[in-house]
C-alpha cells in the first residue's frame, strides 16, 4: 500500500509539459490618431510575441491596428488556426476602454466621439473570448495591459460606465471554463504606460514567462508581487482563472537530471525509501542548490519537505509543505503530501489527524473540480 501510494504522489509530479502545439495573437497599437498616442504598446507586443516564440508558441502579430476591420482580420485568423493547438494565449498592449461593463480594445485610427462610437467601431473583448474558447476548454488565457488612461473617456464624462462609477480603466470579467484573465491593473483604474522601452507589467511577464519549473498561475502571482514592489503599492495586477486539467507549464523544468539523482538517493531498486542518512543529506545539498537558483520550483520544495521527512526533521518538513501549498493553492499534490505527513507522524503535531483529514479532503476536492 506505501509503495503504491508513493507512486501515486510522485507520478503527476514529474510531468511538466506533454509537448503541446501552441498559439499566440499578439496586438500592439500606440499611434492613436484622436486620443493620447503611446509610447509602449508596440514594443510590449514585439517583446511579449519574442518571448512567446522562444517558448514554441506560433505567434500570430499585429501592430497599430487602424479600424476594426484590420482587428477582425487578424482575430479570424487566429480563430480559424486555433483548433489546431491545445495551447492558446491572447495578448493586447494599446487602448481599451468599458462600456456597460463591457470591455473593448480600440484601434489607432478610432475617433471615438460617443460611447456608441467605440461599440461599433471598436472590438469587443468577448469576441475574442469567443474565438479563444470555443473550440476548446483547455488552457485558454487572455492577457489585457490595456489599462493606460485616454481623452475619449474625458469627453463622454462616464454617463453610462457603470463598473467604476465613471473613472478609467477596464471592467471586471470572469474567465470561463479552461482559461484565464489577465489584467495589468484591478478593475476601474489605469496603469501607467511605462518609461522606458516597455510596461512595467510587460517587461515582468516577459521575465516571469521564462523561469522553468513554475505553473501558469505562479507566473502571474510572481508579476502581481514584483509589480507590487516596483509601483510602490500603486499598481496591482488582477486575474480571473478557471483552467483546469493537470497544472500547465510555460517552461518545462531544467532540472531532470539533479532530481533523477535525489530519487535515487532517497528510493531503493524497489521504490521503497532508503535508510541511509548519507546519502539522504546528499539528496538535501542537491535540492538546496535547485532553490537557490529557482526559490518556487514546486517539485524541489516537496523533495525537500520529503528529505526532511526522511531525516525526522518534521518541523522543517511542514514548514516547507505549508510554503509549498501557499504557493500553489489550486494543486491538489500538495496537500496530499502535506496531509500524508499529519497522518504518518500524528505524535509531531497538534490536532494531526484533523489536519490530515482537511488536507485529503481539500486534494480531493481540487481533484474532482
Amino acid at each position: 500500500m506505501k509503495k503504491l501510494l508513493l507512486i501515486l504522489l510522485c507520478f503527476p509530479l514529474l510531468v511538466f509539459s506533454q509537448g503541446e502545439k501552441r498559439l499566440a495573437l499578439v496586438i500592439g497599437n500606440s499611434d492613436y490618431e484622436f486620443t493620447t498616442k503611446l509610447t509602449n504598446p508596440v514594443n510590449d507586443a514585439l517583446l511579449i510575441a519574442k518571448t512567446l516564440e522562444e517558448l514554441d508558441f506560433d505567434v500570430i502579430l499585429g501592430t497599430n491596428l487602424v479600424d476594426r476591420l484590420s482587428f477582425i482580420d487578424k482575430i479570424e485568423e487566429f480563430g480559424e488556426r486555433r483548433a489546431d493547438y491545445d495551447v492558446a494565449f491572447v495578448f493586447y498592449a494599446g487602448h481599451g476602454s468599458q462600456i456597460e461593463n463591457q470591455n473593448y480594445l480600440l484601434p489607432t485610427g478610432i475617433n471615438a466621439k460617443t460611447e456608441r462610437d467605440v461599440k461599433y467601431k471598436a472590438i469587443s473583448v468577448q469576441m475574442i473570448m469567443d474565438f479563444l474558447t470555443g473550440m476548446t476548454d483547455q488552457v485558454n488565457v487572455l492577457i489585457l495591459d490595456a489599462c493606460r488612461d485616454n481623452n475619449f473617456e474625458k469627453e463622454w464624462g462616464g454617463k453610462t460606465r457603470s463598473a467604476s462609477g465613471g473613472g478609467s480603466g477596464l471592467a471586471k470579467m470572469k474567465a470561463p471554463s479552461g482559461s484565464l484573465i489577465a489584467f495589468s491593473t484591478t478593475a476601474g483604474t489605469t496603469a501607467p504606460d511605462g518609461k522606458g522601452m516597455n510596461s512595467d507589467y510587460s517587461r515582468v511577464l516577459a521575465e516571469q514567462m521564462k523561469v522553468p519549473g513554475i505553473s501558469l498561475d505562479q507566473v502571474f502571482r510572481n508579476v502581481r508581487r514584483e509589480i507590487f514592489e516596483i509601483s510602490n503599492g500603486n499598481q496591482q495586477t488582477e486575474e480571473s482563472t478557471q483552467l483546469t486539467g493537470e497544472t500547465f507549464y510555460l517552461v518545462k523544468s531544467n532540472f531532470e537530471k539533479q532530481f533523477a539523482l535525489i530519487d535515487s538517493l532517497i528510493y531503493d531498486e524497489n521504490l521503497d525509501y532508503s535508510t541511509n542518512d548519507k546519502d539522504r543529506f546528499l539528496a538535501l545539498e542537491i535540492v538546496s542548490s535547485i532553490l537557490n537558483a529557482d526559490s518556487e520550483n514546486r517539485l524541489a520544495l516537496i523533495k525537500k519537505g520529503e528529505i526532511y521527512t526522511l531525516l525526522a526533521d518534521y518541523d522543517n518538513a511542514l514548514n516547507i509543505y505549508n510554503k509549498v501549498v501557499e504557493s500553489n493553492p489550486n494543486d491538489p499534490v500538495c496537500y496530499m503530501y502535506r496531509g500524508y505527513l499529519y497522518s504518518s507522524y500524528p505524535e509531531e503535531f497538534d490536532n494531526a489527524f484533523n489536519n490530515a483529514l482537511n488536507d485529503f479532503n481539500q486534494s480531493l476536492k481540487i481533484d474532482s473540480m
